[in-house]
């Protein structure tokens, strides 16, 4: 049976897109606000619907529990009367099954576990059991909707109840109620407590709800004799700031850690992330007596200062429990789960994180393997004030959500700062900070994000469903002076002159060192060497390495372009949808320009079927160049010049017919300081941003959506833009 759980990856709207100003950035959204309730059943196929029988799955409405804005719910999901052993998957209905699971059931108990799931339209979920039949309950305790205006403020989980300590356990068909004001403030409208049950002298349950509240009938806790359970609650306060506690039968001792409170005056509000395994420390090293840090950076954005976390611990040595907290505060006197030799159990956690994004484990006695799975975040609203990076179109523009509705205006890239370099390729997009860190954006399925993230989904749609929609760190880099964003991989180019590929590990490429610039294709790769030689790895099927000869076998290890030397700069013109592959450029020491690839011959001689160019031949009409990109070049005076493809207007000179030969975009663009790269585009020296093009998902960023504009414009609201860069469906822009 798999340890894990997932929470199903959402996304969560932000706030309405608006014209970017031309000053110092906005917040691009203030997440999700919570509104907590009290519990409510929602379900129990104990009431005549039946167990969920093997491999099926239930789907259940909440539309008439929640508000139609609400994206996310809060469940306590318990499991009951299984035949076998099995897991519970709770996920968005009509999304792939996750590859993850949130409750891991045995026969003889009934498990409870907290679940955060995303809403996606019609407000259903689906509930998957995976072997023999089991009963399921889910209670509601709160969602999560733009509109609420509840954020969270988490905290080094405290300990505010302890029955054995005096109290004494709380008899059957009784109820003790908890004082929580000297804890939290005055405003706070709900708590988030890790509740555990020990010494019970039977099978019993326990509810929590708010203070003077009619006592509802669900459960928060599931106990068994003989067994400490912990299960993370999020309970409304009541009058005085109190809530209540109820235990069914028997006797328990009850212990409550608080990890965190809402209220209206925390700005912290809540997102999802595709589910991500942090840590699994049965690839490594078990927990000890020491304190193991996770630095979770490469899944949440840099300002998150919560996550909601699954923690499952196995193969402990002896009796032990667990505790997570932030990273760098003092070890508290709490837990997060509770095992005894030989078990293996799962909790969710709600976990304030360190300001560089990480937290530590405790174990208490022995060894004993924690596996730790992210699902989501909470942050305050962010406002930049320099080196913002602006995104528009369609698809993860970094803006804290998925972007389906094409957005044609600029929105400032969420929780990012002092970038210096920003590059995009199909979807994905790499940003390098002025501290030398490189974050990431977008499309995870081939692992282009870095961050060695398992994702909850495989297969055909990893590269839909697998993705990040803030960015988050690419661990293992520092020391970065430059990077650039490929379909598949992106690479970094470290200031010691070596390249670094990021991908689903972090590779440096061999061969090469004396490097001062690189460029990314689609499949095939270059860098310039310090002796004004380039080298190149990758895909050869049209030449694109420029070595005389063309096969389908990938070179691992850079190799020199033939006849090429005082190179000064390199770009490429990625693969586009006819299938053509990356052909290369690279502008002399003479100012000229020399390419090789797929469409380098037909560039060379004005003829569409002359083929590729197995090694670097002279593009005429191109003298006096600064820089290429793509097919678009850049004159020493700021001129700009391009050739090729112009069904949508790409060449931006205002015609769409197909154009073999250099010819000049409109003087009426001015003089230019730096080229888009992947996507036709130019910064101004006035620090405006003039696109061109196809605009079928408003990646122009003209305030339009649709159709294609043959003549640059501008791009609305941004002044002082340094660089440009795009994909596909999407654009992005660099402020100064």
């Amino acid at each position: 049976m798999r340890i894990s759980a997932v929470v199903a990856c959402a996304l969560l709207a932000g706030v309405t897109l608006a014209p970017a100003t031309a000053s110092a950035a906005t917040s691009p959204g203030a997440g999700n606000g919570f509104t907590a309730v009290t519990p409510t059943r929602v379900l129990d196929t104990r009431d005549g619907s039946g167990p969920v029988g093997d491999d099926a799955s239930r789907p259940l409405d909440l539309s008439a529990a929640v508000p139609a804005d609400a994206t996310a719910v809060l469940l306590n999901v318990t499991a009951v009367d299984a035949t076998t052993n099995t897991f519970i998957t709770v996920y968005p209905d009509g999304a792939p099954l996750p590859i993850t699971s949130n409750v891991n059931v045995v026969p003889g108990r009934a498990i409870p576990n907290a679940v955060t799931v995303e809403l996606r339209a019609g407000h259903k979920v689906d509930l998957y059991n995976r072997n023999g039949s089991v009963q399921l309950v889910v209670d509601l305790e709160g969602y999560y909707s733009p509109s609420a205006t509840t954020g969270l403020t988490a905290q080094n989980p405290s300990r505010v109840l302890d029955t054995r300590n005096g109290i004494g356990a709380i008899r059957a068909d009784s109820t003790y109620t908890l004082d929580l004001s000297g804890s939290v403030p005055a405003n706070a409208t709900a708590v988030v407590l890790n509740l555990t049950g020990t010494n019970a002298t039977t099978s019993t349950f326990v509810t929590a709800w708010p203070h003077g509240a009619p006592r509802p009938g669900t459960s928060s806790l599931n106990v068994t004799p003989g067994l400490d359970t912990p299960n993370g609650v999020t309970v409304p306060l009541g009058e005085g700031r109190k809530i209540d506690l109820y235990n069914r039968f028997g006797s328990v001792d009850l212990v409550a850690d608080l990890t965190g409170y809402y209220a209206p005056t925390s700005p912290a509000t809540f997102s999802t992330v595709i589910s991500s395994r942090a840590i699994d420390t049965r690839t490594s090293t078990p927990v000890t007596g020491t304190a193991r840090s996770v630095d979770l950076s490469g899944v949440i954005p840099p300002t998150a200062t919560a996550v909601v976390l699954n923690l499952t611990a196995t193969n402990p040595s002896s009796n032990t429990f667990v505790t997570v907290a932030p990273h760098g505060s003092p070890k508290p006197n709490a837990s997060t789960l509770n095992l005894v030799a030989g078990q293996t159990v799962s909790n969710s956690a709600t976990v304030a994180v360190s300001a560089d994004g990480q937290i530590d484990l405790y174990n208490a006695w022995g060894t004993v393997d924690v596996i730790v799975d992210v699902y989501a975040y909470f942050a305050p609203p962010f406002t930049c004030t320099q080196g913002c990076v602006y995104g528009w179109g369609s698809g993860y523009l970094g803006t804290r959500r998925n972007v389906t509705t094409p957005a044609p205006t600029p929105t400032p890239v969420f929780g990012l700062d002092h970038v210096t370099i920003v590059d995009s390729n199909g979807g994905s997009t790499l940003a390098l900070r002025s501290d030398g860190t490189v974050w990431a954006w977008g499309g995870n399925g081939f692992g282009q994000l870095g961050t060695n993230a398992s994702c909850a989904l495989a297969g055909p749609a990893a590269d839909v469903d697998c993705h990040s929609d803030v960015p988050v760190r690419v661990p293992g880099l520092s020391n970065v002076e430059a990077v650039v964003a490929g379909r598949h991989s992106g690479y970094a180019l470290r200031f010691d002159g070596t390249v670094w590929q990021i991908g689903t590990s972090l590779r440096q490429v061999p061969g090469l060192s004396g490097i001062t610039a690189i460029a990314g294709g689609d499949t095939t790769h270059y860098a310039l060497r310090n002796d004004g030689t380039v080298w190149a790895w990758g895909a050869n099927y049209g030449g694109e390495l420029g070595i005389g000869t063309a096969n389908d076998v990938p070179a691992t290890t850079p190799v020199q372009v033939h006849n090429l030397s005082g190179v000064r700069r390199i770009s490429v013109a990625p693969t586009d949808d006819t299938g053509s592959g990356d052909t290369a450029f690279a502008v002399l020491a003479d100012y000229s320009v020399a390419a090789w690839g797929p469409d380098a011959k037909a560039y060379s001689t004005g003829v569409a079927t002359a083929g590729p160019a197995y090694e670097p031949v002279p593009v005429p009409g191109l003298s006096n160049i600064d820089s290429t990109s793509g097919t678009h070049a850049r004159g020493n005076n700021g001129t700009v010049l391009s050739w090729g493809r112009n069904d949508a207007g790409q060449l931006g000179n205002g015609t769409t017919g197909f154009d073999l030969q250099a010819t000049p975009v409109p003087a009426s663009i001015g003089p230019v300081i730096a080229l888009a790269t992947h996507v036709p585009g130019a910064v101004r020296g006035d620090g405006t941003a003039w696109t061109w093009g196809d605009n079928t998902f408003g990646q122009l960023g003209n305030g339009t959506v649709g159709g294609a504009v043959a003549t640059p414009a501008p791009v609305v609201g941004l002044t002082s833009i340094s660089a440009l860069t795009g994909s596909d469906t999407q654009g992005f822009a660099l402020q100064r």
